[in-house]
């Protein structure tokens, strides 16, 4: 069954293929992306560096220890916590978000999970980082800001760690670098506006920092909507040490009682089309209200596995695909060019799982899909 809240003006491939289907024609679709929202692949070969989710990590049961917190880019970057025991490390969280997980992190010397490469992924002029969190404002004293994620080197005096955090007070996300030994943490910038990165637990948001290397000027975007840029030097590093819930020497100003669901990095810098797509993906499927480009379909119902496909700024991301082991695959597939700028269609499936055989004739041989899909076209 399908549900549609657009009448379709542009040809737009859409394709199905179910059950065993689905094992015949896989090989068929290596060129489709595969990666959060469609965008790039999760095989190992992309620019997709990491993909943590929440709900794909180790120990499913309420108030497991996420160890590891599994990487589903293909290259194998799992976050870990040296010491996974209760109440020093993160801790998954479920229902928080509607359908899906969170990683909590209470504080404390030990609250906090690392990964010894990713860094090193990143350490060029053009990434994209993606987090979705949530959380109230407070922070370890004495400090006055609490990191979300740390990545970069103290090896050497010109080269500096790169942070994103938020400050205790207005709760408003902040991005800084600073040299080891330096404690004045002073901030490149922070998002401009009244809108703050923690506020409460339910208060969710998606928070994009990207770096353009030809103009070296590092974005932050909250919600789907520019904040505040600014120029900043690139300087390699070679300590390739990537940090969530603390700064790199793990031991100051650590995230207190705040949620991670979703966390996403890419070596290179995306284009607007693909970070409107991500924008969606991450809306649709924790529900969160975007202040620009908002393609939600206003229903929570439908929030698994989005993908999308659009065109924006002359240029297009045309296909997309998302696979459930042993159900199948949906691709969403431009047809012939027809996508125009300001174009995008985004599809998602109610239930996380399931398939149904009872109303489907015996001698079909066949599995259907016990889902409904939501596709909306925009443009």
């Amino acid at each position: 069954m399908i549900q549609m809240n657009n009448f379709f003006t542009k040809k737009i491939s859409l394709k199905f293929y179910l059950g065993f289907l689905s094992l015949f024609l896989l090989s068929g679709l290596a060129y489709a992306q595969t990666g959060p929202g469609g965008v790039e692949k999760n095989d190992g070969t992309s620019a997709l560096r990491l993909w943590l989710k929440a709900e794909g990590m180790g120990g499913a049961a309420d108030g497991s220890s996420p160890h590891p917190w599994a990487d589903a880019s293909g290259y194998g970057r799992n976050f870990v916590n040296p010491n996974p025991t209760a109440g020093s490390a993160p801790i998954r969280s479920n229902g928080v978000f509607g359908d899906f997980p969170v990683i909590r992190f209470f504080g404390g010397g030990g609250d906090f999970m690392s990964n010894p490469d990713l860094g090193t992924d990143l350490n060029n002029p053009d990434w994209t980082i993606y987090v979705i969190v949530s959380g109230v404002k407070t922070v370890i004293a004495p400090h006055n800001d609490a990191p979300i994620f740390s990545w970069g080197s103290f090896l050497t005096a010109d080269t500096r760690e790169r942070t994103l955090s938020y400050e205790a007070t207005t709760g408003l996300g902040r991005f800084y670098t600073r040299s080891q030994g330096d404690v004045s943490d002073a901030p490149v910038f922070m998002n401009s506006g009244s809108k703050s990165v923690m506020e409460t637990s339910a208060n969710k948001r998606v928070i994009g920092l990207h770096r353009n290397g030809t103009s070296n000027e590092i974005t932050f975007r909250i919600d789907g909507q520019t904040k505040n840029s600014q120029v900043l030097a690139y300087n390699p590093y070679s300590d390739g040490t990537f940090v969530l819930g603390a700064k790199l020497d793990f031991s100051s100003a650590l995230m207190d009682g705040h949620n991670l669901a979703e966390v996403v990095a890419f070596d290179k810098n995306l284009p607007d089309v693909q970070k409107i797509i991500l924008d969606n993906y991450f809306a649709r499927k924790y529900n969160i209200n975007l202040d620009a480009n908002d393609f939600s379909n206003g229903n929570s119902a439908y929030c698994h596995n989005p993908i999308g496909i659009g065109k924006f700024g002359d240029i297009a991301q045309s296909s997309a695909t998302f696979t459930t082991t042993g159900s199948g695959i949906i691709t969403l597939e431009e047809h012939g060019g027809s996508l125009d700028n300001g174009d995008f269609v985004m599809a998602s499936h109610n239930l996380a799982m399931g398939k149904n055989s009872t109303d489907v004739p015996f001698s079909v041989g066949v599995d259907r899909w016990a889902k409904i899909f939501y596709i909306e076209k925009v443009g």
